[in-house]
């Protein structure tokens, strides 16, 4: 008798990364009615929830219980990279596999055969912010900001490499948030080095803080963060906060005019009522992806649904762009740079196309020939 296929979701519905947790959640259960609306779903298809408690002894035992009393196989979990990290023995042991809808760790490549993930790793995350300060922002002197967490110091390394290393920057400092004389140094350094902009990496809450200092400090340079920054919650309560800030995100665009990404936007609001951030993207995604990676596998053994992710995917249309993975488990994506923008998260290049084109408006009424009313000539406006 072929077996039941079931999968699970493993994601911090509480705790400090309570905010991706619950994006990620909102985006399956849009992946999961649209399946059911569908026909999609094959014979028995069940799915089951835990909760991480944003934390990674938790997310080890949740993932434990869940393949022991459910007969799991396959797991949509590891929603932080410090999850995603200690949930690695887990799997080797089980023998099951886990798709992440976030985790961005380089080391996460090669860490195990049942480990896939759709996030882009964070030295592809860390070259693209380093490149755009210095290439399109025109940033030479920069400061950092770091919370400390897995995520933030593996990001940090390859930022570093390729900002200085490769481009010949200037990093003037950095200031670990969370310490208790952070923003006195954070200050001091502004004071002292004068750096034309900055870059926060660390979850939501953490660049929050961070943004609002650099307004009690009337900072006015550039000030760049990274994807983690992108929570439909955390944006809304930004509000002007975030006006300008720039981060790198995956390719995903919300305002999209085609399909698949129009459609789920369009769902998402209606049960939402907001719209989809990155995370409930990803989320979406990864559920689409267990489903058809259990209907495709030839079995529903653990080789099996390997082979289905490995191979019957192909450029699998998700709202995050065509998706496959490598031999490693990672995503064939690549992070872009973006700009909240009246409310709006919007590309730096559209952006800096509207202001050129706003300054080449400019020009040309400033150059357009005027008549002098005191003359019979044309004079020019000055």
């Amino acid at each position: 008798m072929r077996p039941i296929p079931s999968s699970a979701s493993c994601a911090p519905l509480s705790g400090e990364a309570r905010a991706y947790g619950m994006s990620v959640d909102s985006g399956i259960r849009i992946a999961l009615a649209d399946a059911e609306l569908g026909a999609r779903l094959p014979p028995g298809f069940r799915t089951v929830d835990a909760d991480s408690g944003s934390g990674a002894a938790t997310a080890v035992a949740e993932l434990e219980r869940l393949i022991r009393e459910n007969d799991v196989r396959l797991v949509v979990g590891g929603v932080t990279t410090d999850e995603a990290l200690a949930l690695i023995p887990a799997l080797e042991t089980a023998r099951i596999v886990c798709l992440s809808p976030s985790a961005s760790a380089s080391e996460l490549s090669h860490s195990s055969p049942y480990f896939f993930r759709l996030f882009p790793t964070d030295g592809l995350e860390g070259r693209a912010a380093a490149r755009a300060l210095s290439e399109q922002l025109g940033v030479r002197r920069l400061l950092i900001y770091s919370d400390g967490s897995g995520y933030t110091r593996g990001l940090e390394s390859r930022f570093r490499r390729q900002f200085q290393r490769a481009l010949g920057r200037d990093i003037v400092g950095t200031v670990h948030v969370g310490e208790a004389d952070w923003r006195e140094r954070s200050s001091d350094l502004l004071h002292a080095h004068h750096p034309q902009g900055v870059l926060i990496i660390g979850y939501a809450e953490r660049v929050l803080e961070v943004l609002e200092h650099l307004r009690s400090v009337r900072f006015r340079g550039v000030r760049c963060t990274t994807s983690a920054f992108y929570v439909s919650d955390v944006l809304r309560r930004a509000g002007e906060l975030a006006e300008g800030v720039v981060f790198t995100l995956p390719a995903y665009d919300a305002a999209s005019s085609h399909e698949p990404p129009r459609g789920f936007v369009e769902r998402y609001r209606q049960r939402f009522g907001h719209e989809p951030d990155i995370f409930a993207a990803h989320g979406y995604d990864a559920m689409c992806i267990a489903i058809h990676s259990l209907t495709a596998a030839a079995g529903l053994y653990t080789p099996e649904i390997q082979k289905a992710m490995r191979y019957t995917l192909r450029e699998f249309p998700g709202v995050t762009g065509a998706i496959s993975f490598d031999e490693h488990g990672d995503v064939n994506h690549y992070p872009l740079i973006y700009c909240s923008m009246n409310g709006r998260v919007v590309s730096l290049a559209s952006v800096q196309s509207l202001r050129l084109k706003e300054a080449q408006d400019l020009i040309e009424r400033l150059q357009r020939p005027r008549i002098n009313p005191g003359s019979q000539g044309v004079s020019l406006a000055s």
